[in-house]
């Protein structure tokens, strides 16, 4: 699988950007990190190890 040869700080930068511009949508932003580490253990560890998401 080629994602699994992406650098982990390219990952958490997608995850990050995937967070909404608007503060006002703090629902969305809620489930965002939760969205991304249902994917796989991996996306998991990458999102708990990534503060800006939470």
């Amino acid at each position: 699988h080629p994602i699994k040869r992406v650098p982990v700080e390219i990952i958490s930068n997608i995850f990050i950007h995937c967070l909404p511009a608007d503060s006002y949508a703090v629902p969305v932003k809620d489930k965002a990190p939760i969205n991304v580490s249902s994917v796989c253990n991996r996306w998991r560890e990458i999102a708990t190890s990534t503060p800006r998401l939470w």
